[in-house]
């Protein structure tokens, strides 16, 4: 299987009121498990609560798609009410991909897409890139094959790494979180080359730190 609940892709809903109803019960009903409805925005409902799905007030909607995982935006509201082409464009920047209700948009923006139909509603998808099907199976056996021929080649640096990595009795693997694909968080493993106390001594040493965000320098 290609896709699993952790790796589906992760959409937020943009609605309003009178459409909310329809479209969210439908997402949240849907047994399709290539994607998963992760948050909503109600534009003109600003007190809008929800029991089984996160709730994003519309001036924090950038925010969150900045430092959540979002794959993809499904903008279901009134073309003749709201900019849609700005918002696709919006997210465009952003690297995610923009999913629209037909009946909301009859723009032609000259942008990649798609029609498709979505949980029983004609929609189009804005894509920076779209990939075949093939493309995307391609890929996948590529990272596989790729994925055991590296661990084979790690294993047999390891009968002559660890024991030279551990004479200072530390661990040889050092396991460090790294930001992926739409924001999300996976564990990068390699031989450790730094001392065994060298993220203690990173601390201390913050103040002096030239480089910005994640890195040290």
């Amino acid at each position: 299987m290609f896709f699993n609940l952790k790796n589906s892709k992760k959409i937020l809903l943009l609605t309003v009121t009178k459409n909310m109803e329809k479209v969210l019960d439908k997402l949240l009903e849907s047994d399709e498990l290539s994607w998963k409805l992760v948050a909503v925005s109600v534009l003109d409902k600003s007190d809008f609560q929800h029991d089984k799905i996160p709730v994003i007030e519309k001036e924090k909607i950038i925010e969150f798609a900045t430092h959540e995982v979002v794959d993809e935006v499904f903008v279901n509201l009134p073309g003749e009410s709201y900019d849609i082409g700005e918002i696709i464009s919006r997210f465009e920047t952003m690297g995610i991909d923009v999913t629209v209700n037909l009946k909301a948009f009859d723009k032609n923006l000259g942008r990649n897409k798609q029609i498709h139909e979505m949980v029983g509603l004609n929609v189009v998808t804005f894509s920076t890139n779209f990939y075949k099907t093939s493309h995307v199976i391609s890929k996948r056996i590529l990272d596989i094959c790729g994925a055991t021929i590296g661990l084979i080649l790690f294993a047999i640096a390891s009968l002559v790494l660890v024991p030279l990595i551990r004479k200072d009795g530390g661990s040889a693997i050092f396991a460090q979180t790294r930001i992926g694909k739409n924001g999300r968080h996976f564990t990068f493993y390699k031989f450790r080359s730094m001392r065994i106390d060298a993220e203690a001594i990173k601390e201390q040493l913050m103040d002096q730190n030239t480089m910005q965000g994640g890195m040290f320098k």
